[in-house]
């Protein structure tokens, strides 16, 4: 089997957007007075910087679980506030196009979980396993 790694520049490149993504949702928090929605943009930073954090110390299988799966839940989020609103946080549609970060923001989030599912998907072993064998290896590279 023909197994895909991605190569640094891949791994970076998926960092810096979910980055980018990140600096986005922090910078709207003020912008969305209900508390719910800003807990919801922080956690959704929160999980991007981290996942970005992990592909850049070089733990990439958990960085892109953990960036791409928070990635795609903050697309799919913000495709529902526009769409259908949040039943009891935001019961109405906001404009797709308002702010226009958003759609920014979204696209980042896309490219980056399109980087991740392709990295992710050329692992011959499941995810959890990969998952489990980097954070061993890191146990034993701290203890040594």
């Amino acid at each position: 089997m023909n197994q895909y790694r991605p190569s640094t520049t891949v791994r970076w490149t998926g960092a810096a957007l979910l980055v980018a993504a990140a600096i986005i949702h922090v910078v709207l928090i003020p912008q969305y007075p209900i508390p719910a929605l800003q807990i919801l943009f922080v956690l959704s930073a929160l999980g991007l910087t981290v996942g970005a954090v992990l592909l850049a110390v070089g733990a990439p299988t958990l960085g892109w679980v953990l960036g791409g799966g928070t990635a795609l839940l903050t697309a799919i989020g913000y495709v529902v506030r526009s769409t259908l609103g949040i039943p009891g946080v935001l019961p109405f549609a906001f404009p797709f196009f308002s702010p226009p970060t958003g759609p920014i923001s979204v696209l980042l989030e896309l490219i980056a979980v399109g980087l991740a599912a392709r990295a992710l998907r050329g692992s011959a072993r499941p995810i959890r396993a990969a998952v489990i064998a980097e954070m061993q290896d890191r146990v034993r590279s701290r203890a040594s």
